[in-house]
């Protein structure tokens, strides 16, 4: 990518100043909060070519070959209570499926934090949050799939994988994706700090895999059977069962 071009092209308000393009780092959250710590500039992203500690949710590995996927990673401070924070990883969903579903139609969000194509996933989002410099401040990570990896998918990966190129109508221009993808998470988080969760909660369940399918979800200690009936006002998955209506606040969903 081109700096130059892509400040040019690069239209927001609250993020993508300065941009920060590296070849190679340990994990792209970690930059970006050392980053932060040695400027103080809210918004700061950071981009990596490639990333050799790569890391999901839950611990989980994340494979990031060079120029085989995007690593980026936006530093935020949002002006809401701590408590609301987690709703911003819903937030970058929201941002990232409407990027790639411009390239791949099929792309479909799976509650909390990943992408699907046909079932399989395709990228994934990290968010965490530190004390930087005397504040908090949260880092959103980012991965997409773009190319399978040369020597393809690694044997550790447990659950089904893909790529954007295998599934994309359009050739995937890596460049037109940053920007429209750092675009949309400034609109929808614009309109977050503007309306609150409201702004995103229908959008983002309009683009669910699962929305109103029967699922299984892990709740208090144990595997639960349900339907899948929407985000609850603060984020919580919705799960119908035949006995109540159950709040799931994390974990792992999977449609039966």
């Amino acid at each position: 990518m081109n700096l130059a071009s892509f400040q040019a092209q690069l239209k927001t308000k609250h993020l993508g100043q300065p941009c920060l393009f590296l070849d190679e780092v340990g994990s792209s959250n970690d930059e970006a909060f050392t980053q932060y710590e040695n400027t103080h500039q809210l918004g700061l992203v950071v981009f990596a070519r490639q990333q050799t500690k790569a890391r999901g949710r839950l611990g989980r590995r994340w494979h990031t070959e060079v120029d085989k996927a995007l690593a980026v990673s936006i530093v935020l401070s949002p002006p809401i209570e701590l408590k609301y924070w987690s709703q911003l990883t819903l937030l970058a969903g929201l941002a990232l499926q409407q990027t790639l579903v411009s390239f791949a139609p099929d792309a479909k969000l799976k509650w909390p934090n990943d992408i699907l194509i046909h079932g399989s996933k395709v990228a994934g989002i990290l968010t965490e949050s530190r004390m930087c410099a005397d504040q908090h401040v949260m880092v959103i990570g980012i991965g997409i799939n773009l190319i399978e990896p040369s020597q393809g998918w690694p044997k550790d990966i447990q659950q089904a994988v893909t790529d954007l190129k295998t599934h994309a109508v359009q050739a995937v221009d890596q460049q037109a994706l940053s920007v429209m993808l750092l675009q949309k998470l400034d609109h929808w988080y614009d309109q977050y700090l503007q309306h609150g969760f409201a702004a995103i909660q229908q959008p983002w369940w309009e683009a669910h895999y699962a929305s109103y399918q029967k699922v299984r979800a892990y709740h208090e200690d144990q595997y639960i059977e349900g339907i899948a009936a929407g985000l609850d006002h603060d984020g919580c998955l919705l799960l119908q069962t035949n006995e109540k209506l159950c709040r799931i606040l994390s974990g792992e969903v999977q449609v039966l």
